[in-house]
Protein backbone atom coordinates (compact mmCIF):
# COMPACT_ATOMS: atom_id res chain seq x y z
CA UNK A 1 0.00 0.00 0.00
CA UNK A 2 3.12 2.76 0.90
CA UNK A 3 4.27 1.94 -2.55
CA UNK A 4 0.90 2.28 -4.56
CA UNK A 5 0.53 5.54 -1.75
CA UNK A 6 3.89 6.90 -3.54
CA UNK A 7 3.47 6.15 -6.73
CA UNK A 8 -0.20 7.96 -6.59
CA UNK A 9 1.76 10.80 -5.17
CA UNK A 10 4.88 11.01 -7.38
CA UNK A 11 2.13 10.66 -10.79
CA UNK A 12 -0.79 12.68 -9.82
CA UNK A 13 1.27 15.85 -10.42
CA UNK A 14 1.87 14.95 -14.24
CA UNK A 15 -1.53 13.84 -14.55
CA UNK A 16 -2.83 17.42 -13.30
CA UNK A 17 -0.35 19.12 -15.75
CA UNK A 18 -1.78 16.59 -18.53
CA UNK A 19 -5.21 17.84 -18.04
CA UNK A 20 -4.55 21.62 -17.54
CA UNK A 21 -2.98 21.67 -20.95
CA UNK A 22 -5.39 19.66 -22.72
CA UNK A 23 -7.76 22.66 -21.76
CA UNK A 24 -5.84 25.30 -22.42
CA UNK A 25 -3.93 24.72 -25.70
CA UNK A 26 -7.48 22.00 -26.79
CA UNK A 27 -7.06 18.38 -27.57
CA UNK A 28 -6.85 17.45 -31.48
CA UNK A 29 -10.61 16.74 -32.26
CA UNK A 30 -11.34 13.66 -33.06
CA UNK A 31 -10.92 12.96 -37.25
CA UNK A 32 -14.20 13.50 -39.36
CA UNK A 33 -15.49 10.65 -41.68
CA UNK A 34 -16.83 11.44 -45.26
CA UNK A 35 -18.78 9.17 -47.91
CA UNK A 36 -18.10 10.57 -51.02
CA UNK A 37 -18.70 9.86 -54.70
CA UNK A 38 -16.22 10.99 -58.12
CA UNK A 39 -16.43 10.74 -61.50
CA UNK A 40 -14.14 11.83 -64.48
CA UNK A 41 -15.30 11.68 -67.92
CA UNK A 42 -11.91 11.62 -69.96
CA UNK A 43 -12.05 11.99 -73.77
CA UNK A 44 -8.01 11.98 -75.69
CA UNK A 45 -7.52 12.40 -78.64
CA UNK A 46 -4.08 10.81 -79.80
CA UNK A 47 -2.46 13.13 -82.44
CA UNK A 48 0.66 10.99 -83.41
CA UNK A 49 2.16 7.79 -82.05
CA UNK A 50 4.00 10.61 -79.56
CA UNK A 51 1.83 12.96 -78.71
CA UNK A 52 -2.04 12.87 -77.39
CA UNK A 53 -4.60 15.88 -76.30
CA UNK A 54 -6.71 15.30 -72.86
CA UNK A 55 -9.74 17.13 -71.01
CA UNK A 56 -10.89 15.87 -68.52
CA UNK A 57 -14.13 17.33 -66.09
CA UNK A 58 -14.57 15.96 -62.66
CA UNK A 59 -17.23 16.14 -60.03
CA UNK A 60 -17.57 14.75 -56.56
CA UNK A 61 -20.66 14.54 -54.22
CA UNK A 62 -20.46 14.26 -50.84
CA UNK A 63 -23.58 11.77 -49.13
CA UNK A 64 -22.13 11.41 -45.43
CA UNK A 65 -20.12 13.64 -42.62
CA UNK A 66 -20.10 12.16 -39.08
CA UNK A 67 -17.61 13.01 -36.08
CA UNK A 68 -17.10 10.75 -33.05
CA UNK A 69 -20.60 8.90 -33.90
CA UNK A 70 -22.56 12.17 -34.28
CA UNK A 71 -23.96 13.11 -37.75
CA UNK A 72 -22.50 16.29 -38.97
CA UNK A 73 -24.08 18.44 -42.08
CA UNK A 74 -22.78 17.03 -45.21
CA UNK A 75 -21.12 19.38 -48.30
CA UNK A 76 -23.22 17.25 -50.83
CA UNK A 77 -21.71 19.31 -54.02
CA UNK A 78 -18.29 19.10 -52.86
CA UNK A 79 -15.85 19.49 -55.48
CA UNK A 80 -15.72 20.15 -59.43
CA UNK A 81 -12.26 19.87 -61.21
CA UNK A 82 -11.37 20.07 -64.85
CA UNK A 83 -8.46 18.93 -66.65
CA UNK A 84 -6.92 20.09 -70.15
CA UNK A 85 -3.86 19.62 -71.80
CA UNK A 86 -1.47 17.39 -73.63
CA UNK A 87 1.30 14.38 -73.25
CA UNK A 88 4.00 13.20 -74.83
CA UNK A 89 4.47 9.19 -74.67
CA UNK A 90 7.97 7.08 -75.58
CA UNK A 91 8.93 3.86 -75.44
CA UNK A 92 12.05 2.09 -74.12
CA UNK A 93 12.25 -1.27 -75.72
CA UNK A 94 8.55 -3.64 -75.50
CA UNK A 95 8.42 -3.50 -71.53
CA UNK A 96 9.24 0.24 -70.84
CA UNK A 97 6.72 3.24 -71.57
CA UNK A 98 6.84 6.72 -70.46
CA UNK A 99 4.17 9.50 -70.62
CA UNK A 100 4.86 13.05 -69.64
CA UNK A 101 1.29 15.06 -69.09
CA UNK A 102 1.26 18.63 -68.79
CA UNK A 103 -2.34 19.71 -68.12
CA UNK A 104 -4.04 22.68 -66.63
CA UNK A 105 -5.85 21.73 -63.31
CA UNK A 106 -9.36 24.21 -62.45
CA UNK A 107 -10.94 23.73 -59.05
CA UNK A 108 -14.01 24.95 -57.89
CA UNK A 109 -15.24 23.76 -54.37
CA UNK A 110 -18.45 26.18 -51.97
CA UNK A 111 -17.28 27.96 -49.70
CA UNK A 112 -17.46 26.42 -46.60
CA UNK A 113 -18.75 29.38 -44.52
CA UNK A 114 -21.77 30.56 -47.36
CA UNK A 115 -22.18 27.54 -49.75
CA UNK A 116 -23.89 29.21 -51.66
CA UNK A 117 -20.55 30.97 -52.68
CA UNK A 118 -18.24 29.23 -54.67
CA UNK A 119 -14.22 29.52 -54.70
CA UNK A 120 -11.65 28.65 -57.39
CA UNK A 121 -8.27 27.53 -57.89
CA UNK A 122 -5.96 27.12 -61.11
CA UNK A 123 -2.93 24.88 -61.06
CA UNK A 124 -0.58 23.49 -63.36
CA UNK A 125 0.39 19.78 -63.07
CA UNK A 126 3.76 18.34 -64.45
CA UNK A 127 2.94 14.11 -64.36
CA UNK A 128 5.83 11.91 -65.39
CA UNK A 129 4.59 8.24 -65.64
CA UNK A 130 6.67 5.57 -65.95
CA UNK A 131 4.91 1.74 -66.24
CA UNK A 132 6.70 -1.09 -66.62
CA UNK A 133 5.60 -4.67 -67.86
CA UNK A 134 6.76 -7.84 -66.76
CA UNK A 135 4.44 -11.02 -67.83
CA UNK A 136 0.79 -10.02 -66.51
CA UNK A 137 2.10 -7.60 -64.15
CA UNK A 138 2.51 -3.62 -65.11
CA UNK A 139 3.74 -1.64 -62.19
CA UNK A 140 3.22 1.97 -62.53
CA UNK A 141 5.26 4.85 -60.81
CA UNK A 142 3.06 8.40 -61.19
CA UNK A 143 4.53 11.73 -59.98
CA UNK A 144 2.47 15.06 -59.77
CA UNK A 145 4.16 18.10 -59.74
CA UNK A 146 1.28 20.36 -58.57
CA UNK A 147 1.66 23.85 -59.00
CA UNK A 148 -0.81 26.23 -57.55
CA UNK A 149 -0.74 29.62 -58.90
CA UNK A 150 -4.58 30.96 -57.64
CA UNK A 151 -6.72 30.27 -54.96
CA UNK A 152 -9.78 32.76 -54.43
CA UNK A 153 -10.18 31.22 -51.16
CA UNK A 154 -7.48 33.34 -49.52
CA UNK A 155 -9.56 36.41 -50.01
CA UNK A 156 -11.40 35.52 -47.06
CA UNK A 157 -8.05 36.25 -44.94
CA UNK A 158 -7.71 39.35 -46.59
CA UNK A 159 -4.89 37.61 -48.42
CA UNK A 160 -3.33 37.78 -52.26
CA UNK A 161 -5.03 34.83 -53.89
CA UNK A 162 -2.01 34.99 -56.67
CA UNK A 163 0.75 32.90 -55.64
CA UNK A 164 3.15 29.61 -55.95
CA UNK A 165 3.02 26.57 -54.14
CA UNK A 166 4.39 23.02 -54.61
CA UNK A 167 2.89 19.82 -53.77
CA UNK A 168 3.95 16.84 -54.71
CA UNK A 169 2.46 13.24 -55.03
CA UNK A 170 3.74 10.37 -55.71
CA UNK A 171 1.89 7.02 -56.66
CA UNK A 172 2.89 3.85 -57.01
CA UNK A 173 0.51 1.46 -58.61
CA UNK A 174 0.79 -2.38 -59.31
CA UNK A 175 -1.66 -3.83 -62.26
CA UNK A 176 -2.22 -7.21 -62.86
CA UNK A 177 -3.43 -8.43 -66.50
CA UNK A 178 -6.59 -11.14 -66.15
CA UNK A 179 -7.27 -10.82 -69.79
CA UNK A 180 -6.72 -8.65 -72.87
CA UNK A 181 -9.78 -6.21 -72.19
CA UNK A 182 -9.28 -6.74 -68.23
CA UNK A 183 -7.23 -5.82 -65.63
CA UNK A 184 -6.85 -5.15 -61.68
CA UNK A 185 -4.83 -2.76 -59.78
CA UNK A 186 -4.14 -2.00 -56.28
CA UNK A 187 -1.60 1.01 -54.74
CA UNK A 188 -0.65 4.13 -52.47
CA UNK A 189 -0.30 7.52 -52.93
CA UNK A 190 0.64 10.10 -50.63
CA UNK A 191 1.15 14.08 -51.06
CA UNK A 192 3.80 16.14 -49.30
CA UNK A 193 3.77 20.10 -49.42
CA UNK A 194 7.04 21.23 -50.76
CA UNK A 195 6.98 24.93 -50.96
CA UNK A 196 4.41 26.37 -48.54
CA UNK A 197 3.27 30.46 -49.63
CA UNK A 198 4.26 32.20 -46.96
CA UNK A 199 1.95 34.91 -47.51
CA UNK A 200 -1.24 32.50 -47.79
CA UNK A 201 -2.99 30.90 -45.08
CA UNK A 202 -3.24 26.91 -46.18
CA UNK A 203 -6.05 25.47 -47.37
CA UNK A 204 -7.19 21.95 -48.52
CA UNK A 205 -8.59 23.34 -51.80
CA UNK A 206 -5.89 25.98 -52.25
CA UNK A 207 -2.34 26.25 -50.98
CA UNK A 208 -0.86 23.45 -49.40
CA UNK A 209 1.71 24.03 -46.23
CA UNK A 210 4.72 21.87 -45.99
CA UNK A 211 4.95 18.04 -44.91
CA UNK A 212 2.60 15.23 -45.27
CA UNK A 213 -0.97 16.28 -46.24
CA UNK A 214 -2.72 12.84 -47.19
CA UNK A 215 -2.15 9.52 -48.04
CA UNK A 216 -4.54 7.17 -50.22
CA UNK A 217 -5.14 3.77 -50.57
CA UNK A 218 -6.25 2.66 -54.21
CA UNK A 219 -8.25 -0.30 -55.72
CA UNK A 220 -9.84 -1.21 -58.85
CA UNK A 221 -10.27 -2.77 -62.55
CA UNK A 222 -10.21 -1.43 -65.86
CA UNK A 223 -12.30 -2.82 -68.79
CA UNK A 224 -11.86 -2.07 -72.28
CA UNK A 225 -15.38 -2.20 -73.53
CA UNK A 226 -14.56 -1.12 -76.98
CA UNK A 227 -11.19 -0.07 -78.94
CA UNK A 228 -12.22 3.48 -77.91
CA UNK A 229 -13.93 2.66 -74.52
CA UNK A 230 -12.51 2.01 -70.99
CA UNK A 231 -14.64 1.79 -68.15
CA UNK A 232 -13.08 1.99 -64.75
CA UNK A 233 -14.73 1.73 -61.38
CA UNK A 234 -12.53 1.95 -58.20
CA UNK A 235 -12.38 2.34 -54.36
CA UNK A 236 -10.32 4.60 -52.48
CA UNK A 237 -9.58 5.66 -48.61
CA UNK A 238 -8.15 8.60 -48.19
CA UNK A 239 -6.86 10.19 -45.05
CA UNK A 240 -6.05 14.10 -45.21
CA UNK A 241 -3.66 15.19 -41.81
CA UNK A 242 -4.13 18.00 -39.57
CA UNK A 243 -1.40 20.19 -41.46
CA UNK A 244 -3.66 22.94 -41.72
CA UNK A 245 -2.88 24.54 -38.14
CA UNK A 246 -2.99 27.89 -39.36
CA UNK A 247 -6.62 27.30 -40.36
CA UNK A 248 -8.20 25.04 -37.49
CA UNK A 249 -5.15 26.06 -34.33
CA UNK A 250 -6.62 22.59 -32.46
CA UNK A 251 -5.32 20.37 -35.43
CA UNK A 252 -2.69 18.05 -35.01
CA UNK A 253 -0.29 17.61 -37.07
CA UNK A 254 0.73 14.41 -36.91
CA UNK A 255 -2.86 13.04 -36.59
CA UNK A 256 -5.72 12.24 -39.26
CA UNK A 257 -7.98 15.39 -39.68
CA UNK A 258 -10.77 14.04 -42.27
CA UNK A 259 -11.07 9.82 -43.22
CA UNK A 260 -13.27 9.39 -46.61
CA UNK A 261 -14.38 6.96 -48.16
CA UNK A 262 -14.63 6.96 -52.04
CA UNK A 263 -16.14 5.36 -54.74
CA UNK A 264 -15.27 6.54 -58.39
CA UNK A 265 -15.80 5.93 -61.71
CA UNK A 266 -14.05 6.82 -64.64
CA UNK A 267 -15.13 6.94 -68.06
CA UNK A 268 -12.27 7.82 -70.92
CA UNK A 269 -13.02 7.30 -74.72
CA UNK A 270 -9.23 7.40 -76.49
CA UNK A 271 -9.54 7.96 -80.27
CA UNK A 272 -7.04 8.02 -83.15
CA UNK A 273 -6.89 11.66 -84.82
CA UNK A 274 -4.30 10.23 -87.00
CA UNK A 275 -3.69 7.48 -89.84
CA UNK A 276 -1.02 5.07 -89.59
CA UNK A 277 -1.00 4.14 -92.89
CA UNK A 278 1.53 6.00 -94.99
CA UNK A 279 1.03 8.28 -98.18
CA UNK A 280 1.33 5.78 -101.64
CA UNK A 281 4.52 7.33 -103.58
CA UNK A 282 3.32 9.20 -106.47
CA UNK A 283 3.70 6.74 -109.72
CA UNK A 284 6.62 6.97 -111.88
CA UNK A 285 6.16 7.81 -115.92
CA UNK A 286 6.53 5.88 -117.74
CA UNK A 287 9.64 6.34 -120.27
CA UNK A 288 8.91 7.05 -123.49
CA UNK A 289 11.15 4.56 -126.25
CA UNK A 290 11.77 5.87 -129.09
CA UNK A 291 13.69 4.38 -131.92
CA UNK A 292 17.38 4.39 -132.32
CA UNK A 293 19.26 6.56 -134.85
CA UNK A 294 18.98 4.57 -138.07
CA UNK A 295 16.57 1.95 -137.04
CA UNK A 296 13.25 1.28 -139.05
CA UNK A 297 9.98 0.86 -137.46
CA UNK A 298 6.87 -1.33 -138.95
CA UNK A 299 4.71 1.24 -140.76
CA UNK A 300 1.21 1.17 -138.81
CA UNK A 301 -0.65 -1.82 -140.28
CA UNK A 302 -3.65 -0.42 -142.31
CA UNK A 303 -7.17 -1.27 -142.34
CA UNK A 304 -8.30 -3.48 -144.65
CA UNK A 305 -10.03 -2.21 -148.02
CA UNK A 306 -13.39 -3.80 -149.12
Amino acid sequence: MKKIDMYLKLTTPFVAIFLMAQNVFGAAPKPIDTVRGWGYLNATAKLSPNWSFTAMPGYRYEFTREQDGKELANIENFYNELFVGPAYHASFGKNLKFSLPVWYYYMAFPNYKDASKYEDAHNLTIIPVFAYKLKNFVFVSRTIFHNTLYASVNNDKNEDPAGYGLLLREMILVNYIISKPFLVYAGSEIWVGAIENKDATPHPLGYFPNGLARSRYIAGFKWKATECLTINPEYMYETQYGVYTKLIPTLNKSEPWINSHYLRLTVEYAFKAYSDKKPEAPAEPKAETKPLEGEQTAPAEKPAEN
